[in-house]
């Protein structure tokens, strides 16, 4: 897993000395909130999640101006099929809702779907999560299923490719 630079985005792979940081954020009720799993994340839980993280398992640090503001990852991947579940959160309230987080985002797909040669993304997201549904749909996604809780998406990179490819020329041309 290597550095991702793009879009005045740096994506850096998550190290053993980001996990507090990440656990500030992810225990935080701006976050907490607009997860599946919302229970308290102990410094012991932490620890025992990073080391369990393996090759299938790709996070990463947002950092914007060298300010880490949240976390971004692809996660469960298949090697075979070349699919993996994406998700993202931004922890610095500052943060929340600047454009800036929907760079990182494009940063990451197009990583994975011109570099690595996804063939698809899925994501979850919680029925009560209106922006994040929103902002998936916009790229592309699709939702190819639905719970109690959650809608459950996915889009291919023709999909993203398709519908992302003037806002992405845009950044391209600032970059």
């Amino acid at each position: 897993m290597r550095a991702i630079d793009t879009y005045h985005i740096h994506l850096k792979p998550l190290e053993k000395s980001d996990i507090e940081l990440v656990r500030t954020w992810r225990n935080s009720e701006h976050v907490r909130s607009n997860m599946c799993y919302r229970k308290t994340i102990s410094v012991s839980d932490q620890k025992a999640w990073f080391e369990r993280l393996d090759a299938n398992q790709h996070y990463y640090l947002i950092i914007t101006e060298n300010i880490p503001i949240g976390l971004i990852n692809v996660k469960d991947i298949d090697s075979t099929a070349m699919v993996g579940e994406a998700g993202v959160f931004i922890g610095d309230l500052k943060y929340k809702d600047n454009p800036i987080v929907v760079n990182a985002i494009l940063a990451l797909m197009d990583y994975y779907f011109e570099k690595l040669h996804f063939t698809a993304l899925t994501a979850k997201v919680l029925k009560e999560n209106d922006t994040a549904l929103f902002m998936n749909l916009e790229l592309g996604y699709q939702i190819i299923n639905t719970d109690a809780t959650c809608y459950y998406l996915q889009i291919t990179p023709e999909d993203y490719f398709n519908k992302t490819a003037n806002f992405r020329a845009l950044l391209a041309r600032s970059s």
